[in-house]
């Protein structure tokens, strides 16, 4: 809300829910023994699965969580030992990576989906860090466009297919990669399937 409003009171009285939330998981991040980074366990990717260490959806989420502590207290001019333990932790998370087959992983370890497309699947959540979070930003910077090619990668081999909540989750997907014709054609489709039988 304070992104919306820059109302500094609010942004206050909410703070200590928000560091509480962030320090849950630094206490509750484990390490993976293989580069030592964190990750959340178990772990799981909405509506696909399966459980695992730090599945990108989770990983986004707590980096999100991270980060907008982190901005929060930059703003209300706090700095402790809690702040800095969660930038600590934020700054050895471990993040989504982009697979064998150019697509954004939905898991930390490549999978039969995830190399093969996983053709038609209707949910890709693991995009979380393009929307509703935003830690990748098309036309930022290089680094974030390389992800972004791989989040398209990944949206094309999926499909436009889906219903409701789906369907809805890519029109805003393709509305941050800039691409306002997939959008509307989307906005188009769900519009049409929606009112079909009305």
């Amino acid at each position: 809300m304070y992104a919306f409003t820059m109302d500094k009171e609010f942004l206050a009285e909410n703070f200590e829910t928000m560091k509480e939330a962030a320090l849950f998981w630094v206490d509750n991040l484990v390490t993976d023994e293989r580069d030592g980074k964190l990750v959340a366990s178990p772990s799981y990717s909405p509506e696909h699965g399966t459980y695992s260490l730090g599945a990108s959806s989770d990983q986004t989420i707590i980096w999100d969580l991270f980060n907008n502590t982190l901005e929060a207290a930059e703003i209300l001019g706090i700095k402790t030992s809690e702040t800095d333990e969660i930038k600590k932790a934020m700054d050895n998370l471990a993040l989504p990576e982009i697979g064998l087959n150019g697509q954004y992983m939905e898991w930390r370890d490549e999978t039969t989906m995830d190399v093969n497309g996983d053709w038609g699947h209707g949910h890709v959540n693991h995009l979380y860090s393009l929307h509703p979070g935003r830690q990748v930003i098309s036309g930022r910077s290089a680094a974030d466009d390389k992800y972004v090619e791989a989040m398209k990668k990944t949206l094309i081999t999926r499909g436009d297919g889906g219903t409701g909540w789906s369907k809805a989750w890519k029109i805003n997907f393709w509305a941050r990669l800039r691409d306002g014709n997939h959008a509307g054609t989307m906005v188009e489709q769900i519009i049409k399937e929606s009112t079909l039988n009305n």
